[in-house]
């Protein structure tokens, strides 16, 4: 059964900047969406989705897309790769 991994237990090895949608940038919409992710055994993103939105489905649509290219060293736990869940703040912030 996947268990929910500390924040600590997270290692990238890949991480991709999320777009930031046209409609976004000229609407100024700015937002932090947190996505959970299943990562599996091999260091896989799988079922990923919001857990807390941006409030703004673009910027939300986003970060899921993001996530789901992110490549994840694999967690060992006992000495074994372990599948788990995590979850993956996405920032969007406009520069002036």
């Amino acid at each position: 059964m996947p268990q929910n991994l500390p924040i600590e237990a997270i290692r990238y090895a890949q991480q991709v900047e999320p777009e930031y949608p046209s409609a976004s940038k000229r609407l100024r919409e700015e937002g932090s969406v947190v996505v959970q992710v299943l990562i599996d055994e091999r260091g896989m993103p799988n079922d990923v989705h919001v857990v807390k939105s941006s409030g703004f489905s673009r910027l939300d649509a986003s970060a899921v897309s993001a996530v789901k290219r992110f490549r994840f060293h694999p967690t060992v736990i006992n000495g074994r790769p372990a599948t788990g869940y995590a979850k993956i703040p996405v920032n969007f912030k406009l520069t002036e």
